[in-house]
């Protein structure tokens, strides 16, 4: 969902933590190839440095990869010119070492390393001048070629040329290249020959021999291979052309034409080296003529390195013959005893044991002999092969390596599953306490695979009845585990011992309630009712309830806890088995039980399971348990799970609290919010504070909340703590303010923040004093509560009046009948010149009716104005008509009111606004917002809501919501007139930002407009302010 992850990148206000996000989100769009993701995460991030740097890191790392398209967007990103010029620079010379040319090519075109782009146009021409001599080379063989089969006197040659040309004309293209490829493929000697005679190039003569005898060698064209080296007349060529063909050759399993090779070499040293490296393939041969040409061709210092890189292939694939004789070449007896032991190693493994008995026979060296033994003994046994496995047991010399040996060869049949040369190992004659050993290794593969007969034989061939106890239990889990109930039964019944026996039921029973095998434990379940001893059946249910709560076997569970008799133990095993539960995460188990409020504070594994719980918001077992619990203990358990870092648990132990207990401490005096802020969780900050904790209150050192998060450096939780009302210049006992505790611990983020803390608390002071000061102009004009009130009688009063006079349906409506006056100069009942008395009269017995709606084009005024006169203020008389419905078939809106308006808007949506104030704050005086000091800040606050209302809406028209009515909306005064109204949105939202960066330029223009009173009588001349007419009828 990328657009929640921009959304939410756009609302972290910190930058380093936008930052951080930018990258996490770049990291998984290019995981997931969103590279138009990838660009816009990278180029949302603010500090260009570290953007750099991890592009530049990023870049190298999906270079090596070689995801160029996230390459090119990385190093696109990369704001610093100079490190993008060395990444193209790297990524250019990467792309043409991989021929990727046009990934080079746009690096090379974003640098702007002129020394980079000479480059790679030098190395252009240079492209180009060496496929113009190609293309001339390979015109130059196709002339020969044709000249050839023409005018050749041997008709194999001719013949050959055709072919050759007959591929060309297939694939249209030719070089010397794939020339030779397919004359050395075919094995054409006659016309390798005629064409070294006719080429006069000598780089084409090269490309020619070395290609033509690569390819032959591959395909065993022995001629074609023997006419090529003897036609080698450049000295560098016949260096070169044998050692290739040899390897290719031997690779290939051609070892005359390898062995051809090989002797065409002059320099001893090189024929030594290319020995060396064929060697491996050459001792894969069967024949053993090759092997000593080889041993014979190298140098008689080098002989047992040779003999000792051929040996193992050799002997891996069982060729005696061949690896005898390379043994007894061998000089250097502890070179030759290291080959046989590896030698034996390979043969062991392909099961060669002739070749084995040999090589192992051959080690001089006792110790390494005895451990080729052991070790081809463990193969044997592994492949079932019976007769090896003892003779190379019994060839052993040593007693301890014997018996290791002979233990690693039991352990290793069993494995295999080889029991019948397992149980021949256990017969054999050796020391009864190294069979027993014997045993103990055995019996449990067995088990685990239910081979009844073979686990029988093996506990009856153990001599020490210790031992055979032993077995038994280490055979019981497996066997329960996997459903073997005949191999689990004679275990059981079996064991002499009662102690011995019910050890191995428990054990049983455990296994099979974890491999899910309930028959085997009801049959073990009946072994044990047949027990008297009620203790020791007791304890077998008591172990079977808590493996089933292990494995959230809940019903399994319960049928043994209704199994135990003994109440204390009963009590016990309640306990461990919601433990268990817990422990594993099983909430079945753990709502069987009444948890009690001390098992919370004994076991953390509880606590960490209700925290997983309150994750998931599935907290009806902690509800449960916390009804049981006493106020003091609910605060226990919230400071412990604080304290503990389970914030979903404290959030949902906040539910079941009190306002009273959240300032109570533990016993260093930290209360809950304390704890949350010593760990950094302001979210439980937040919630705590608006519950009601004191943010203000002190531990035993006189250290508060956000003492405590400064202490820690967690700028968050300092944050909302400052932000809810903490004091940051409070000091401790020690005299140390949050500054101090700051800088003690290097926290220089923290810092920052209670800069602006103090410089917003200075602001602050100015502010209050003018808010007072504004205040006091305020009454000093009237506005008070006292005379508002008085103002509505008034207007109440006006509206008795007008009805009983007048005798119509006529209405006062506007500021003056709303108690807001109709002057924002005084509050004296008077009416201010640029202001006016609205009337609205409802005109009975007429309706209206509309059809299609109204075409006029002109425009109209609903309301009659009356200019002022004497002591009458002027007047708006609005007719209002009724309409027959309310349904316009014009599907446009139909607006009442076009005519030319002031530019100024309505009260009205100041109003709206102070009512989203009050919502916000309260309706009454005593309400700590709504005081004198605080005049400024409630303003700034409202602008800050007004912009907030603009913003959230796209339409150019729409300025804010409606209060009372939640679907309806206010519009901005002569919204869709269009002309110069076009633009009211953004200059009322620019004017606005004005208003709330120089809020002391509307401070001043308020002291010169207000006027204090003169007299605080009010002027009421109800007569005066009638309307003068009223419609007819």
């Amino acid at each position: 969902k990328w657009e929640m992850v921009e959304y939410l990148i756009s609302c972290i206000g910190d930058e380093d933590a936008r930052n951080q996000s930018c990258i996490t989100a770049a990291i998984h769009a290019m995981k997931f190839k969103q590279m138009e993701k990838l660009e816009s995460f990278i180029n949302s991030m603010g500090d260009s440095e570290r953007k750099d740097n991890w592009c530049r890191e990023m870049a190298e790392s999906a270079q090596i990869w070689r995801s160029w398209d996230v390459v090119q967007i990385l190093t696109k990103a990369i704001s610093n010119q100079s490190l993008k010029d060395q990444c193209c620079r790297r990524f250019a010379n990467a792309a043409a070492d991989s021929q990727d040319l046009h990934v080079r090519n746009f690096f090379v075109e974003l640098s702007s390393d002129e020394e980079l782009k000479q480059q790679f146009r030098i190395e252009a021409a240079g492209t180009a001048t060496n496929n113009q001599e190609k293309q001339a080379a390979g015109k130059g063989l196709l002339e020969t070629l044709e000249l050839l089969s023409r005018k050749s006197t041997e008709p194999e040659v001719r013949e050959q040329c055709s072919d050759v040309l007959a591929q060309h004309e297939a694939d249209q293209r030719l070089s010397v290249t794939v020339a030779a490829r397919h004359i050395g493929a075919k094995g054409y000697a006659q016309l390798v020959e005629a064409l070294l005679n006719k080429l006069e190039n000598e780089s084409e003569k090269r490309a020619l021999c070395m290609i033509s005898a690569e390819s032959a060698a591959r395909n065993g064209h022995f001629e074609l291979v023997k006419s090529v080296l003897q036609g080698c007349k450049n000295i560098r060529l016949k260096h070169e052309c044998p050692i290739k063909v040899a390897e290719v050759a031997s690779s290939c399993g051609h070892f005359e034409v390898a062995k051809h090779a090989i002797e065409a070499i002059e320099d001893q040293k090189l024929k030594n080296k290319c020995c060396l490296k064929v060697a491996e393939a050459f001792g894969e041969n069967r024949q053993l003529w090759i092997t000593k040409f080889l041993v014979d061709s190298v140098a008689d210092n080098l002989k047992d390195q040779c003999c000792n890189t051929t040996t193992p292939p050799a002997a891996k694939n069982g060729h005696l013959e061949v690896v005898t004789y390379l043994v007894q070449e061998m000089v250097d007896e502890t070179v030759k005893d290291q080959c046989c032991k590896k030698a034996a190693k390979s043969a062991s493994d392909s099961q060669k044991w002739d070749v084995v008995k040999f090589l192992a026979a051959s080690i001089r060296n006792q110790g390494q002999k005895d451990e080729c033994y052991a070790s081809a003994a463990e193969s044997a046994a592994w492949s079932g092969s019976l007769e090896e496995t003892k003779d190379f047991v019994n060839s052993i010399n040593d007693s301890s390596i014997k018996d290791e040996g002979y233990l690693r060869s039991v352990e290793s049949a069993v494995n295999n599953l080889k029991l019948d040369v397992a149980e021949s190992l256990l017969l054999m004659k050796f020391p009864p306490s190294l069979k027993d050993q014997g045993c103990t290794v055995a019996v449990k593969p067995a088990a685990k695979s239910g081979y009844f007969d073979f686990v029988k034989f093996v506990i009856e061939t153990v001599s020490e009845k210790q031992v055979r106890d032993k077995c038994r239990l280490t055979a019981v889990e497996p066997a329960a585990f996997n459903g073997h109930t005949e191999v689990v039964n004679f275990l059981v019944q079996s064991a002499e011992e009662p102690s011995v026996r019910l050890e191995c039921c428990m054990k049983a029973a455990e296994s099979a309630q974890s491999g899910g095998k309930t028959d085997v434990f009801d049959a073990i379940s009946k072994e044990v009712d047949d027990l008297k001893d009620e203790g020791l059946k007791d304890l077998y249910y008591s172990r079977a309830a808590e493996s089933a709560a292990q494995c959230g076997e809940a019903d399994a569970m319960m049928s043994s806890l209704r199994n135990v008799r003994d109440a204390e133990r009963r009590a016990e095993c309640d306990r461990q088995c919601a433990l268990a539960g817990a422990s594993f995460g099983h909430e079945t188990v753990v709502e069987r039980f009444d948890i009690e409020p001390q098992w919370l504070f004994e076991f953390p594994p509880l606590l960490q399971f209700f925290s997983m719980m309150a994750l998931k918001n599935e907290n009806s077992i902690l509800d449960k348990t916390l009804s049981t619990m006493e106020p003091a203990e609910k605060l226990r358990l919230l400071l412990l799970s604080i304290y503990s870092e389970h914030v979903s648990l404290a959030f949902a132990i906040l539910r079941q609290l009190t306002r009273d207990v959240f300032d109570l401490p533990d016993s260093e005096g930290a209360t809950a919010l304390m704890l949350a802020a010593d760990a950094g969780h302001h979210e439980l900050i937040e919630k705590l504070v608006e519950l009601g904790a004191f943010v203000q209150a002190q531990d035993s050192h006189g250290r508060t909340a956000l003492t405590r998060a400064c202490e820690a450096g967690h700028v968050r939780a300092a944050k909302s703590l400052i932000d809810k009302g903490a004091d940051a210049s409070h000091q401790d006992d020690r005299g140390l303010i949050c500054v101090k505790w700051a800088e003690q611990n290097g926290h220089s983020e923290l810092l920052r923040l209670l800069d602006s803390f103090f410089l917003r608390n200075e602001n602050r002071a100015q502010e209050e004093q003018l808010s007072t000061e504004l205040h006091e102009l305020f009454n000093s004009a009237g506005f008070t509560r006292e005379r508002a009130e008085c103002q509505k009688v008034m207007a109440d009063c006006l509206q008795r009046i007008a009805i009983a006079v007048v005798r119509d349906d006529s209405w006062l409506t506007g500021s003056y009948a709303e108690g807001w006056a109709n002057s924002l100069v005084q509050v004296n009942g008077r009416t201010a010149d640029d202001s006016d008395i609205d009337w609205t009269v409802v005109v009975a017995l007429q309706k209206f009716h509309l059809q299609g709606g109204c075409s006029e084009a002109g425009r109209s005024q609903p309301a009659v104005a009356t200019p002022a006169s004497g002591v009458r203020p002027r007047l708006d008389l609005c007719h209002a008509f009724q309409c027959c419905s309310d349904f316009c078939t014009d599907p446009q809106k139909i607006k009442l009111i076009t005519d030319q308006l002031p530019k100024v808007h309505l009260t009205y949506h100041a109003k709206t606004l102070l009512f989203f104030m009050l919502e916000k704050h309260g309706t009454e005086d005593f309400d700590l917002a709504w005081q004198p000091e605080n005049l400024i800040s409630l303003v700034k606050e409202a602008l800050e809501m007004m912009l907030s209302f603009i913003d959230s809406s796209s339409s150019p028209d729409e300025c804010m919501p409606h209060f009372f009515m939640s679907d309806a909306s206010l519009y901005f005064k002569n919204a869709g007139i269009g002309g110069e109204f076009d633009n009211t949105k953004s200059r009322v939202r620019l004017r606005l930002s004005e208003v709330r960066r120089n809020i002391g330029d509307m401070v001043n223009v308020l002291k010169e407009h207000l006027r204090p009173l003169q007299s605080q009588n009010f002027f009421f001349h109800p007569f005066a302010l009638l309307p003068l007419a009223s419609p007819s009828r």
